[in-house]
């Protein structure tokens, strides 16, 4: 997410985001070196998924909110896995649960990109994902475009010498681009 939008939610909820607004922004040399035992994940990542789902979190914050000043309860990670919101809380009652279990919901039907109305879909690689029309499909043009799997790959898993470059990524671009290497 934004760290902007990030911010908004570290001010608008400071006992929900108390872990958030303690972030450190690590680039990917730091994270590859770095002793993460005991930092929780929200501190050390972010929230891990796109800008359209705000509003959702937004909603499910509120409900949130006053629990959480109560009882020192905190979001501890906050992310997308298999197409869905995913919230991990240090503790919560019977009325977080719903919350949560609402914003799951609506994340299903909401463009986790723009935050249009969407569909939550597998992909042919097997990925799921929550995206509208445009947003697949520009995200799949992106992807089919020569070049830019490597460079996706390439941030993803960085080898340290050609003898590391595992042989599914060689296989995958052979998938999308006829012009990629032989493995």
């Amino acid at each position: 997410m934004d760290l902007e939008l990030e911010r908004a939610l570290c001010r608008d909820f400071p006992a929900t985001y108390a872990a958030l607004a303690k972030r450190r922004i690590f680039d990917l040399e730091d994270l590859l070196g770095a002793d993460l035992r005991g930092t929780e994940l929200i501190t050390a990542f972010g929230i891990e998924h796109g800008d359209g789902w705000y509003g959702i979190v937004r909603k499910f914050a509120e409900a949130a909110e006053p629990f959480c000043l109560r009882t020192g309860a905190h979001v501890l990670q906050q992310k997308e896995k298999f197409g869905r919101l995913v919230v991990h809380l240090s503790g919560s009652d019977a009325e977080v649960e719903t919350a949560l279990r609402e914003a799951e919901e609506e994340s299903e039907t909401t463009c986790e990109q723009c935050g249009a109305p969407a569909t939550l879909g597998k992909s042919k690689s097997g990925w799921w994902s929550t995206r509208c029309g445009d947003c697949g499909s520009s995200a799949m043009r992106y992807l089919n475009r020569r070049g830019n799997v490597e460079r996706f790959l390439h941030y993803i898993i960085e080898p340290r010498s050609p003898e590391d470059v595992p042989k599914w990524r060689q296989s995958l671009l052979r998938g999308i681009d006829d012009d990629a290497p032989a493995g």
